[in-house]
């Protein structure tokens, strides 16, 4: 999974941007049938828009999952594609849509909807996993996306 873009290239909103897809790569890889890539690795490619086939080369992956983020005052959308690394083609791809207020919905909705689109059965503990959150506090979430990015990184609490 790639880092997700934000289409508005608005520094205000890199920090929640990144902190999307740092919790996605960290939701996606409790699952047991997905091999993800480790965040500081595709983390290098932030900013850049590589082709898909290099991408796949350089980190020996199959499929590149990429997207953007963008968040209004109080809506979010996502976009997601999923892209076979051997031919460049999109398998599939969807947007969300959803209120700041149901940002945690969203992201198990997109968690969801990625893993369906790998077909993977999961396990009632996966399915708890993707729907755990370290809180519902929308101003805690912020700076927790704040300090991610300070830092360079989310670290996952509590299991």
């Amino acid at each position: 999974m790639l880092p997700f873009a934000s289409p508005d290239h608005d520094p205000e909103q890199a920090f929640f941007v990144d902190g999307m897809s740092e919790d996605l790569i960290t939701d996606l890889s409790r699952v047991s049938g997905l091999n993800v890539i480790a965040r500081n690795s595709v983390f290098t490619y932030k900013g850049l828009s590589p082709r898909a086939q290099e991408v796949a080369q350089q980190l020996a992956a199959s499929y590149v999952l990429e997207g953007s983020v963008r968040k209004l005052p109080d809506r979010v959308h996502v976009n997601v594609e999923f892209i076979d690394a051997s031919t460049g083609l999109n398998l599939w791809g969807e947007r969300f849509d959803g209120g700041l207020e149901d940002l945690f919905r969203l992201q198990d909705r997109v968690a969801r909807r990625i893993v369906a689109a790998f077909a993977i059965h999961l396990t009632k503990k996966e399915r708890d996993g993707l729907a755990r959150h370290p809180t519902t506090n929308l101003q805690a979430l912020r700076r927790y996306f704040l300090g991610c990015a300070y830092y360079g990184q989310c670290v996952e609490t509590g299991e």
